[in-house]
């Protein structure tokens, strides 16, 4: 479809289409070798020069790019994809950093497809994850007129062609012809899945110091409680609940316990106060002596097991839990208790820096749970 501009009286645009000029050869034709001897060279990846079938004598074809053939070679030395569509929807032209994000080996045609079709193909969706309308999407945008330039720009989930969810920042902008109708559409498109986790992380771990800086001021200025075991589990699931944070999970177990490793107390993040009061009652009392866990604990050391895995009685903290993490509490040489976070995958517990935060967020905690020890 082809969207045209006109300037009115009013200073106000309408959009309406016209007949399209022409039409693709069938996708069918196409095959890997073939598709760059109709649509360009093979070793540069540009596509250009489309040849048109037209389904009248009278129809005319217009696949001239809008770019002078110096620009498009500079434009291909350039690292971040870009591609330019025409009126239909069809792609035009493309550098070869558009081949390598798009991974188009894996699906040859995908370059000969409809902008219909390939919507449907990389499942297009929001930052939220949820899927757009076809009239969202940027090319779609970008025909009605709209410039996705500076802030404008566009985060969108594709499913790509190797299976992998990726986040793609897209801008682009319309391009005119003399009849100020919209012919053509150039994008460029950024692969952000890194940077934007990234972002993500130090957004968590910021979020998760300040919270943890507002508990430890909280407790500077609280006068000793008469029950001191009752405000030493609050600020225990408080602070561990910010270490769930780190992983995105919401299920954690803290294991108090005495001189001779025994179980004196059992708190539980992620269940209901029933649940949490019958796993104390089945873990009060139990030993943990002799196992060889405890010697990498005692040393400063997490460890990080498949759930499954877990040493007897261990296993029963977490059942059907992927994996935890275990993270030790001292006082100076003495291990008093152990964090254990639990995760339904395999993957939140992958990051080193985020286990070495959460293991300094564990170094805080003794200290609190110290000073209330001391009585402040």
């Amino acid at each position: 479809m082809k969207w045209c501009v006109n300037m009115l009286q009013n200073n106000q645009r309408t959009f309406f289409p016209q007949k399209p000029e022409f039409m693709l050869p069938p996708i069918d034709s196409f095959t890997p070798k073939s598709l760059y001897n109709n649509f360009g060279r093979a070793d540069s990846g540009v596509v250009r020069d489309m040849p048109a079938l037209s389904n009248s004598s009278a129809a005319t074809t217009d696949t001239a790019l809008p770019l002078s053939p110096s620009l498009l070679q500079i434009i291909e030395t350039l690292t971040d994809p870009l591609a330019v569509f025409n009126e239909e929807g069809f792609l035009l032209w493309a550098n070869m950093a558009f081949h390598d994000l798009f991974l188009i080996e894996h699906h040859p045609r995908f370059l000969a497809l409809s902008h219909e079709e390939r919507f449907a193909l990389l499942q297009v969706r929001s930052v939220e994850g949820q899927h757009l309308l076809i009239e969202q999407t940027p090319l779609a945008r970008i025909f009605a007129g709209e410039s996705l330039t500076g802030e404008s720009t566009l985060d969108i989930f594709i499913h790509s062609l190797d299976g992998q969810d990726r986040l793609l920042n897209v801008s682009g902008t319309p391009i005119y012809d003399e009849q100020r109708c919209i012919r053509w559409a150039v994008l460029v498109y950024r692969d952000v899945t890194r940077q934007r986790a990234l972002e993500r992380q130090i957004y968590d771990r910021l979020n998760m110091f300040l919270e943890l800086a507002h508990v430890i001021a909280l407790e500077a200025t609280k006068r000793p409680d008469t029950n001191q075991l009752r405000q030493q589990r609050e600020s225990l699931k408080q602070i561990t609940a910010l270490q769930c944070q780190l992983f995105h999970t919401t299920r954690a177990s803290i294991l108090l316990l005495d001189a001779n490793m025994t179980v004196m107390d059992l708190l539980c993040l992620g269940l209901d106060e029933p649940e949490e009061q019958r796993l104390a009652h089945r873990f009060m009392g139990k030993s943990l002596e002799g196992m060889p866990l405890l010697v990498h604990l005692q040393q400063e050391e997490t460890s990080l097991f498949q759930t499954s895995q877990l040493p007897t009685p261990l296993q029963d903290l977490a059942p059907g839990m992927e994996q935890t993490l275990l993270l030790p509490l001292l006082i100076g040489s003495r291990l008093f208790g152990i964090i254990a976070l639990h995760s339904p995958t395999r993957e939140d517990f992958q990051g080193q820096e985020d286990v070495e935060v959460a293991l300094a967020v564990s170094h805080v905690m003794t200290l609190i749970v110290e000073r209330m020890q001391r009585g402040n």
